[in-house]
């Protein structure tokens, strides 16, 4: 009787080492872990949630998914977005069952630092955010509804700096020349419920030393459509403030004059 209870109790416990591992965490992943591409983040808090989100420290849209971890599913809602999940210590793979392409990743430490990397890699554009300590942020953007990227920057730093044509505004993985901001303006209009057009808030991405007399236009384009809700970003340099990532400042309360430097905004 003794033997019979030590081998179920040796076979209860192989099994829970059997188990697979959770997916709870932040996780960078690719298509292809041997090529240099950038990656897409999936975070899931707790095993338990029903929801996950991809992309979620990004300057491009946060989308949810879905989460099953009774069959260890993961639901995109998008075409060919039906996928299997195994975990092995830090790597995860992501089996799409109807073969449109797996993904594979590992897991990352959720940091401040890790947070603005997931940021930058979400950028098309070459550009760095201005630091400041100055401003009082009173704003928060992350996940909300109402709030609309625009990202300016150049493909190239060796492009000359004040010509217009060598700036460019990131849709997604789509680059549109800032000369056609206006158009851009008005797909963001046409693609937005007339209810809405009025709550939309604008958070304005551009490099440190991007032309003021670029960003006085871009906000002066949006005023003119009716968007007074124009926040310019930049990076929180407070060690006091880690969790908050940016600081913003209303470009409406602010005297351009001939100021030259974005930094010169704050001073």
């Amino acid at each position: 009787m003794n033997k019979i209870l030590i081998i179920i109790l040796f076979l209860v416990g192989f099994s829970n080492c059997q188990k697979p591992e959770k997916i709870e965490g932040h996780w960078h992943l690719k298509r292809n872990i041997e090529q240099n591409e950038k990656y897409v983040t999936l975070d899931l808090i707790n095993i338990n949630d029903s929801i996950a989100h991809m992309s979620k420290y990004s300057f491009n849209d946060t989308y949810e998914i879905r989460h099953y971890k009774e069959t260890r599913n993961l639901i995109t809602g998008d075409c060919g977005g039906y996928f299997e999940y195994s975990v092995s210590g830090n790597n995860i793979h992501l089996k799409n069952v109807q073969d449109y392409g797996d993904y594979y990743g590992s897991k990352h430490l959720l940091s401040r630092n890790h947070k603005i990397e997931d940021f930058y890699n979400s950028l098309l554009l070459d550009l760095t955010l201005a630091e400041t300590k100055k401003i009082k942020n009173q704003i928060s953007f992350e996940d909300e509804y109402f709030v609309r990227n625009l990202v300016v920057g150049k493909k190239n730093k060796s492009e000359i700096q004040n010509l217009k044509s060598n700036y460019y505004i990131q849709n997604y993985s789509e680059l549109i020349n800032l000369n056609k901001i206006d158009e851009w303006i008005e797909n963001i209009e046409n693609s937005t419920s007339d209810k809405y057009l009025a709550y939309l808030r604008f958070r304005i991405i551009v490099d440190k030393n991007f032309p003021l007399i670029f960003l006085s236009e871009i906000n002066e384009k949006l005023k003119n459509r009716g968007f007074k809700g124009n926040y310019l970003t930049f990076l929180n340099s407070s060690e006091l403030e880690s969790e908050n990532l940016f600081k913003y400042i209303n470009l409406n309360k602010v005297e351009f004059g001939k100021k030259e430097k974005l930094i010169e905004l704050i001073e």
